[in-house]
């Protein structure tokens, strides 16, 4: 008989990375399980499509309050009452959450059931924001070590901040987000092509074009990176720059207030909003280096994509950014934030092509040897065979 696996996850608002890896790991969890889905805070199954919903035996919508207060303290109880009911008429052979606020909301859960437990954790440090920080991650901590949670990491920065945070090592494993570099190739395409393709959007024959692949949401921080091109303006460097991206749904102003900083700073002949695209890599094909500016990325899986098509990279030095941009080696990192520091690290590209070239060659050959799908999937096939084979000693 196969184990049943479930997996649970907060509204799905967007697809970005760990959106990406859920799926990905339910597809990979079906050749020897059977995954059900369990969804927190969503009205319903936000934008996960008919197909991808069928890879799920069950989807069951658990609608807990977003915030925790006095207020909320009934529909709380309810709700995690309705999720134990559910894990208990189940008796899944273990659980696995993508999302802080699930983990911390089923740990108790799965505890006092005495399930094995695991957590994808696609966060960026720190895990908890304001008010009242260091309770909610002296809390979320306790609660995960006690649930002998056995967490997945994307980054060195993840491994280390749990370290210190008193977690085991043997209870954490680091599976970085994989890419495809057979299917991400640089660009084959001829000179002519690729420039006719950016006079098309009005991007000068003597411009270096960047590309940043990320929606439309305050923490990935555009506004640097607007404010690092008007930098460079002032030095007599002119870069063009587009903006790869959907707005998210949680922030709809913030994409009017781009276009707004754009007129203020003179820019709009030299910025590019795409969209939302199904396909970034006719983007990455016409661009001269990728960049994310991020103010918290715990697994930066645009840069990623961008690195296998052979684009040198810019990116803050913020979370999981620094094991894939690495100083002349693949890229160059700036502080996050400030302007200054990402118009001097992009500044050595712009009239340097044999550069260019180099840190292209270099970001590819990291990228498929340290992010490589087939042996992050090997990975991640181990973790989940351990994990639903895990017989969990009693509290």
């Amino acid at each position: 008989m196969r184990p049943l696996l479930l997996i649970l996850h907060d509204h799905f608002e967007y697809r970005g990375g760990g959106e990406t890896m859920l799926l990905r790991v339910a597809r990979l969890a079906r050749e020897f399980a059977d995954p059900r889905l369990g969804i927190i805070w969503g009205q319903d199954a936000g934008i996960l499509q008919p197909d991808e919903l069928g890879m799920f035996d069950e989807t069951r919508l658990f609608r807990l309050p977003d915030a925790v207060t006095l207020s909320t303290a009934c529909a709380q109880y309810r709700g995690l009452r309705e999720m134990s009911r559910w894990m208990e008429e189940l008796s899944p052979a273990a659980v696995l959450s993508f999302t802080v606020r699930s983990s911390v909301r089923a740990a108790g859960i799965v505890r006092r059931l005495g399930l094995p437990f695991g957590w994808m954790c696609q966060q960026s440090f720190p895990l908890f924001l304001p008010p009242r920080q260091r309770v909610k991650q002296f809390l979320g901590s306790r609660a995960l070590l006690r649930a002998r949670t056995r967490i997945v990491c994307i980054s060195n920065e993840s491994v280390a901040a749990f370290r210190g945070m008193g977690f085991p090592s043997d209870h954490l494993c680091l599976i970085r987000n994989g890419i495809d570099c057979e299917r991400v190739v640089p660009e084959s395409a001829s000179h002519d092509e690729i420039m006719l393709r950016r006079a098309e959007l009005g991007i000068g024959d003597a411009e270096l074009a960047g590309v940043c692949v990320a929606r439309l949401d305050p923490i990935k921080n555009h506004g640097v990176i607007l404010r690092g091109l008007s930098e460079l303006n002032q030095r007599g460097r002119r870069v063009a720059m587009l903006f790869v991206g959907g707005t998210a749904p949680h922030a709809p102003e913030y994409t009017e207030k781009l276009h707004a900083q754009c007129r203020e700073l003179g820019l709009e002949r030299q910025v590019v909003f795409a969209g939302d695209q199904t396909d970034v890599h006719p983007w990455l094909a016409i661009s001269d280096f990728a960049v994310l500016a991020s103010r918290k990325e715990a697994g930066p899986l645009a840069l990623a994509e961008a690195g296998a098509a052979g684009l040198p990279l810019i990116g803050s030095q913020v979370g999981g950014i620094p094991d894939i941009v690495v100083p002349d080696v693949t890229g160059f990192l700036f502080r996050s934030d400030d302007e200054k520091s990402f118009a001097d690290a992009l500044f050595p590209l712009l009239k340097d092509s044999v550069l260019r070239r180099r840190l292209g060659m270099g970001a590819r050959q990291l990228v498929c040897e340290e992010f490589n799908m087939a042996r992050q999937t090997e990975r991640w096939r181990d973790f989940l065979h351990h994990l639903l084979r895990m017989q969990v000693p009693a509290n």
